[in-house]
């Protein structure tokens, strides 16, 4: 679609000329690859044209073990980036994309200085990437609830069903910056959850035990969980 792509380049345009061009340092450099591609992917939907991108989301949706920051040119990285600046976008608002297209800082310390400027001071991009991990989980079992929705587009993420008599093992790597979802079965409300997850010494793993009603009465709530 002509109109898609123009509407993409458009904003690399604009991002490359205010990160860039416009940054008066002795050495600027452009946005990281996974934001700036967020950024122009989310600009195509702002312009009505939504076909190419919901293909990639749904690549994405797919395999949410993509990691986010680690960029190639595959369909589901182009999904992840574009879910997370829609996330970004309808959380903190459209202001917030205008600020961190202005901000001479990329990436990740781009998104925590200007959530830093605009006075968010308990909000971080981890903290944010948490909440965005469990809203691409959520969004397909409702019903919804703040943070962890998308009130614009659907992304409702593939999960692994773990299945089986006790203890219930699942096996999947993770990927940095990306995530695992484990599907138990029903249980009752009283159920006690024992997780045990191994990982390299040190690893930043984070894990939250998410419960919803699959008949869509109870609003879902998020647990995090201490791993020691």
């Amino acid at each position: 679609n002509a109109g898609a792509v123009a509407a993409h380049e458009f904003a690399h345009l604009i991002v490359y000329y205010r990160d860039v061009m416009l940054d008066l340092s002795s050495s600027p450099l452009p946005e990281s690859s996974w934001l700036t591609e967020g950024m122009a992917t989310y600009a195509e939907h702002l312009a009505g044209f939504d076909g190419r991108v919901s293909s990639q989301l749904l690549s994405f949706t797919s395999d949410v073990g993509t990691s986010l920051t680690s960029w190639s040119e595959d369909r589901e990285h182009y999904g992840a980036s574009y879910a997370f600046m829609s996330y970004l976008a309808s959380r903190e608002g459209p202001d917030f994309v205008k600020q961190l297209v202005n901000c001479p800082t990329d990436g990740a310390a781009g998104i925590n200085e200007v959530l830093w400027a605009r006075g968010s001071f308990f909000e971080t991009f981890d903290t944010l990437l948490d909440d965005w991990m469990v809203a691409n989980f959520l969004d397909g079992h409702p019903p919804s609830v703040v943070p962890y929705l998308y009130p614009n587009i659907e992304v409702a993420a593939r999960s692994l069903a773990i299945t089986g008599s006790l203890p219930k093992i699942g096996s999947q790597q993770v990927r940095n910056f990306g995530a695992v979802c484990l599907d138990f079965s029903a249980v009752s409300r009283e159920a006690l959850f024992r997780v045990v997850i191994e990982g390299d010494e040190g690893a930043p793993l984070r894990a939250a035990l998410v419960s919803w009603d699959s008949d869509g009465m109870m609003i879902p709530s998020v647990a995090p969980l201490k791993l020691t």
